[in-house]
């Protein structure tokens, strides 16, 4: 599932809760046919925990410039039925030169909950996940120059997370699996500027428009795929899935705007022979506002001998630019950003290949050299 509200193409990975993460995967390169058009420089993918037996777990971290932050875990199995309830405190006091008011490093408060039902019903198997995140970060200024002496103006930014998802999967057979994934996700970007008096330590909100603003981005996906093997000499995963983003706010054009990619894919695994495999994929995307080519994507798999393995691949990538890239107006006295309505789709091309060679293995030594090289050549990249 995506995750939304980037800012500058950025996402800030303090808002994601790793609590409930069992591995990260990275997959170097392009990887639109299985991940979707915004992956053309690859995809950081976080998996989280799935077969959790009962347990309570308690979690603190405490650091000397001023962190803390405590967790606690929750997991119960009833039947057929798993339940886990995850949430926690960030805390951190911000960092600066006792000397003045405002930090080099900005204080930062975060509150996070988790909640997972796991069912396996008449062969069915059920996930719900839902995912709440708040997080305010002060930046406080120094004191006014005269005639405003004994005030100053700080600014709050607060965000919002709402993640809800649901996966209904049936992997029973031998022969086939098929999925089907929903997810809704809203994010609120708040900002808010204070007038601060500094003798009485008293704030209150100010009504100017240009400071206190509110951008909300919300995002439904869904995903429907299916399966086919035939032991180990070919495997066919074929499906739709759907991407609709939505935003609103006073920096957006007209107040809102919205943009939804419909896309078609297929890939096959195929094993030649003992030594040779392939894998061929392609995506046909359709976007409600741009014209986008196919996707292919090619890879091979060249087994040498027991300890040398030779890979080869192609792939193509694809990225149509956001809404906020296209349609965000803020203008105030300190800024001027307007989003270019005539900005065209970015593309890609990558190849990559890898030698291993495994020199030693046993009980007690692994060792293997690995040789990569990689080459993506970059068309019109959105900047």
């Amino acid at each position: 599932v995506p995750i939304i509200g980037r800012k500058g193409s950025q996402i800030d990975l303090s808002q994601i809760n790793l609590a409930n993460i069992d591995r990260i995967e990275i997959l170097k390169g392009p990887a639109s046919v299985s991940y979707g058009t915004n992956s053309t420089g690859g995809v950081v993918n976080l998996i989280s925990q799935q077969n959790i037996d009962n347990e309570i777990a308690f979690e603190s971290y405490l650091e000397s410039i001023g962190v803390n932050k405590v967790g606690l875990n929750f997991t119960r199995q009833f039947s057929n039925h798993n339940f886990h309830i995850n949430f926690g405190r960030y805390y951190f006091t911000g960092e600066g030169d006792e000397d003045t008011r405002s930090q080099n490093w900005r204080s930062k408060e975060q509150y996070f909950g988790d909640f997972h039902w796991k069912a396996k019903i008449k062969k069915i198997d059920f996930l719900f996940k839902k995912s709440l995140f708040n997080e305010l970060i002060i930046d406080l200024g120094n004191e006014n120059f005269f005639p405003l002496q004994g005030t100053a103006t700080d600014y709050h930014y607060v965000t919002y997370r709402d993640n809800n998802y649901l996966k209904i999967s049936n992997s029973e057979h031998d022969k086939y699996a098929w999925n089907s994934i929903v997810s809704f996700s809203k994010t609120r970007f708040i900002n808010e500027q204070y007038s601060v008096n500094l003798a009485l330590n008293q704030s209150f909100q100010t009504d100017d428009n240009q400071y206190n603003t509110e951008d909300v981005f919300q995002s439904l996906y869904n995903r429907y795929e299916f399966n086919y093997f035939n032991e180990d000499k070919i495997k066919i995963q074929s499906g739709l899935d759907f991407n609709y983003d939505y935003v609103e706010g006073s920096r957006i054009e007209n107040g809102s705007s919205d943009i939804y990619v419909l896309s078609f894919f297929s890939q096959a695994n195929l094993k030649i022979s003992d030594f040779f495999q392939s894998k061929i994929g392609l995506r046909i995307p359709f976007n409600s506002i741009y014209n986008t080519p196919i996707i292919p994507s090619l890879n091979f798999k060249i087994d040498i001998n027991d300890e040398i393995q030779f890979r080869l691949s192609y792939a193509k990538g694809f990225r149509a630019p956001s809404v906020k890239e296209l349609f965000i107006e803020f203008i105030d006295i300190n800024h001027n950003i307007i989003g270019n309505v005539d900005l065209g789709i970015e593309k890609s091309h990558s190849f990559q290949s890898s030698l291993n060679y495994l020199i030693a293995k046993d009980s007690e030594k692994y060792l293997s050299l690995n040789i990569e090289a990689f080459f993506n050549d970059l068309e019109n990249k959105i900047s």
